[in-house]
């Protein structure tokens, strides 16, 4: 059982918002440049990197 003090859970929920938006904002990146480029292949592989 871990037991957290307030401030540092919500550290620690930042810092989980934070990567979250990261992965977000990459495979936004991978889907726009796949777009333009009809690539559609690449969208997938970066999906099955992030999952990972």
């Amino acid at each position: 059982m871990m037991i957290t003090v307030h401030g540092q859970k919500e550290i620690f929920v930042n810092t989980l918002a934070s990567k979250a938006n990261s992965l977000a904002v990459s495979l936004h990146d991978v889907a726009a440049s796949a777009a333009v480029n009809e690539d559609y292949s690449s969208v997938v592989s970066a999906a099955q990197v992030l999952l990972r």
